[in-house]
């Protein structure tokens, strides 16, 4: 069970929805955090796959994940 008192850092959850169980429980968890009111950020990427962000010059969203990643740590202070 999480408390509010464990978690005082920024969550960023980044995934594809190539496996629905995964991204169902990660938006679960996504909405425990905010009802915690600890600041969170659901990344759920479509037609991605397995390996999404590795491969060079993809041009799916995805592929920029990294910078959204950096984004979201550099508005907390990262």
């Amino acid at each position: 069970m999480l408390n509010q008192t464990d978690c005082c850092i920024n969550s960023q959850s980044v995934l594809c929805d190539d496996r629905p169980d995964i991204a169902e429980g990660l938006a679960s968890v996504y909405l425990k955090f905010k009802q915690l009111k600890v600041p969170a950020e659901l990344h759920i990427y479509a037609g991605s796959g397995h390996g999404f962000g590795l491969r060079a010059n993809d041009p799916k969203p995805a592929g920029k994940w990294i910078e959204r990643f950096e984004e979201c740590w550099r508005t907390v202070g990262f």
